[in-house]
């Protein structure tokens, strides 16, 4: 090998050793900035763990009546808390498969769908192939479009009201004739 070739491939190595350095580097850089995100995901669910038990600590025993005179007033009340926005719920449809609860917003014009199922898993019941009995019972389910204007917003003791966890079994038996014992309720709203 001469003197011409030797620098000449010393003057390219330079730069492809940077250039992979680089690559490297970034590799490293996303992989830890993931295990960040993860570490993050989970420490946010331990402190709205800890909330929602701090707050039914706090509530005790206190004496409180879970029954419910108008779930749809309830519904609208506890779904304005959540938004931080007033919310008149009106005209209300009940959907099977998975049962849901669909109304109108009479401030908004947004369509509201309430439901126990969490998005993840309605996600995969709107989207998945059906059979044709399937398609019958929930070919007129509002969510069976999945798109990504679907907003997905989970109501529970942390933003809809101190005894929202108590009163949501009883207030959703009323209005779907289905009972539960979830202390979560979904709003997907489009």
């Amino acid at each position: 090998m001469d003197a011409d070739t030797a620098a000449l491939l010393n003057t390219l190595s330079t730069p492809v050793i940077m250039v992979f350095s680089l690559i490297i580097l970034g590799i490293l850089i996303a992989l830890g900035n993931e295990r960040q995100r993860r570490a993050l995901d989970e420490i946010r669910k331990e402190i709205d763990e800890w909330s929602a038990n701090d707050l039914r600590l706090k509530r005790g025993t206190m004496s409180h009546s879970t029954d419910i005179k108008d779930p749809i007033a309830w519904l609208s009340a506890a779904t304005s808390k959540a938004l931080g926005t007033p919310v008149e719920l009106a005209g209300m449809q009940i959907h099977d498969g998975p049962k849901s609860a669909q109304f109108e917003d009479g401030n908004s014009g947004m369509r509201m769908v309430y439901s126990l199922v969490e998005p993840s898993r309605m996600k995969r019941a709107m989207t998945r192939r059906l059979t044709k009995s399937d398609r019958i019972n929930i070919s007129s389910h509002p969510l069976r479009k999945w798109n990504r204007n679907i907003e997905a917003v989970q109501l529970d003791i942390l933003n809809a009201g101190l005894v929202f966890d108590l009163e949501l079994p009883n207030a959703w038996k009323q209005m779907t004739n289905e009972s539960n014992d979830s202390e979560v309720l979904w709003l997907y709203k489009f």
